[in-house]
């Protein structure tokens, strides 16, 4: 009874602890659980604060680099307990969890930004993975299910959940042959869910690791929860998967790939689908090495694909030099990377930022407190269709009945607005000629935050809606057009 008794007030005296009377609850458990010398006692506590708690376990941490600290636990008997994740780029011996003496209670304690988002799993005894036996969160990857730690400020990604109730999209399976390559593969074929009841023309991206980006990356929901609001002009998506992987992205098949993709399933897609085929409405996507085929596509084909994305993408040599000669800077790329990334990735993808961005292209840049995995890919999905296929760079053209006078920038309307309004703003021009535009807006220091190209618009007069999610400032648009340029300011609020 007095062991009873001494476990509920630890317990309560824990309790309160979380509620803001200690720094860091977590050693302050660990500190009263060390001057039990009963171990009995010791387990009773131990017993008690693993029925109050979820793990892994989180908490702020004012010593923390950080700010905040995350506890992974395990009770057994083993000779040895690792944890391996994204975080230690899997090593099986960097990380050994420390055992509480005279307890079966281990743990390890480790510094993470508040809203990082990683994979892991415990190695018992150096060679046998499990998953973590505390905790039911898990996240599928290329090898199986990983355990899930995410921290107080992650947001879960609620578009790659089923929603029944809203419009799908249709997927087709086909079998695609070729003769570059002499071989076959499946491929599956997203129709937005107004494919059969509008007439408009879809935009259309080749998605690489395609049959991983539905199975792991749920990239049709991600479509069908975009279109539903109306977020994005939905485009026809081309998930194709490698048949040899590393040949075909990095390797010697890469050229035989590109001839594929341009001159096999380009051409199959057009003949049997309504299908937008200009340069600034085709995409590339992929993540790691299929991340470098996108771009190598690009720059290989500007005339065929205007837009391309990659998510934690190996960067070669060849890609670096490509980029340098390449003569079109229309194309517009979209790049993230974990901070948590593979060895030498974080900084790579930021040089090739820097690269691109330095050469004129339009480039949106992310970076997010996770790993080299399909976790962090899915995640960030809605963010890469945003940029690519926004409504504005895809339908937002109107052309009005009447001819102006003249060449001219109106006030967007409203101003100032609200970024986090999905109405936005409109930006209004007039031209008196046909000519190729260039819309843009910059920022305070001249860097160009959104921009949009059309290769020849008629005299008419344009309205051009735009959504893009712009930190508060003041910023600049500019209308480039018959070798004029002209300039306004607008406002954006919180």
């Amino acid at each position: 009874m007095q062991r009873i008794i001494l476990a509920v007030v630890i317990f309560l005296s824990f309790c309160f602890s979380t509620l803001g009377f200690c720094q860091t609850p977590f050693k302050d458990f660990l500190a009263r659980a060390n001057r039990l010398p009963n171990p009995a006692d010791k387990n009773a506590v131990i017993d008690s604060f693993m029925l109050a708690t979820r793990f892994p376990y989180t908490e702020v941490d004012p010593a923390s680099p950080t700010g905040y600290a995350a506890y992974f636990v395990y009770r057994g008997t083993p000779s040895s307990i690792t944890v391996a994740g994204d975080f230690n780029f899997w090593n099986t011996s960097a990380d050994p969890l420390q055992q509480l003496p005279a307890t079966n209670f281990w743990y390890l304690g480790k510094n993470f930004e508040s809203d990082a988002r990683l994979d892991y799993k415990f190695v018992l005894n150096g060679n046998t993975w499990i998953l973590d036996p505390n905790h039911g969160k898990t996240v599928t990857g290329g090898y199986g299910p990983n355990s899930e730690l995410a921290m107080p400020g992650y947001v879960q990604p609620e578009e790659i959940e089923y929603r029944p109730a809203i419009a799908h999209g249709r997927i087709e399976t086909i079998t695609m042959s070729s003769k570059f390559l002499n071989n076959s593969r499946t491929v599956k074929i997203y129709l937005p869910p107004d494919y059969d009841t509008s007439t408009r023309r879809p935009g259309l991206i080749i998605v690489h690791d395609g049959l991983e980006y539905i199975s792991l990356a749920y990239m049709d929901r991600v479509l069908d929860y975009l279109h539903n609001r109306r977020e994005i002009s939905t485009p026809i998506a081309i998930f194709i998967p490698p048949v040899n992987r590393s040949p075909e992205y990095t390797g010697s098949q890469r050229e035989l790939f590109g001839r594929f993709i341009v001159e096999e399933v380009l051409p199959y897609v057009a003949a049997r689908y309504r299908v937008d085929t200009v340069a600034n409405r085709r995409a590339n996507l992929g993540a790691s090495a299929g991340g470098h085929i996108t771009f190598y596509l690009a720059f290989k084909y500007p005339n065929v694909f205007g837009l391309g994305a990659g998510q934690s993408s190996y960067i070669s040599s060849e890609l670096q030099a490509l980029a340098a000669a390449a003569q079109d800077l229309t194309q517009r790329f979209y790049i993230d990377v974990g901070t948590y990334d593979l060895s030498g990735f974080l900084q790579t993808n930021r040089n090739w930022r820097d690269q691109l961005s330095n050469r004129g292209f339009a480039v949106r840049y992310a970076e997010f407190h996770e790993g080299h995995s399909w976790g962090n890919w899915r995640a960030h999905l809605d963010e890469v269709l945003r940029f690519l296929f926004a409504p504005d760079t895809v339908t937002a053209v109107a052309q009005k009945e009447q001819t102006p006078v003249s060449f001219a920038l109106q006030q967007n309307s409203p101003n100032p607005w609200s970024a986090s309004s999905h109405e936005g703003t409109t930006l209004i021009f007039s031209l008196a000629a046909p000519t190729p535009v260039s819309l843009k807006v910059v920022n305070i220091l001249g860097q160009t935050v959104w921009q949009q190209n059309w290769p020849s618009l008629n005299a008419g007069r344009y309205e051009v809606p735009l959504r893009a999610k712009l930190p508060p400032g003041i910023y600049f648009y500019q209308l480039h057009a018959l070798e004029k340029v002209l300039t306004k300011k607008m406002m954006v609020l919180p």
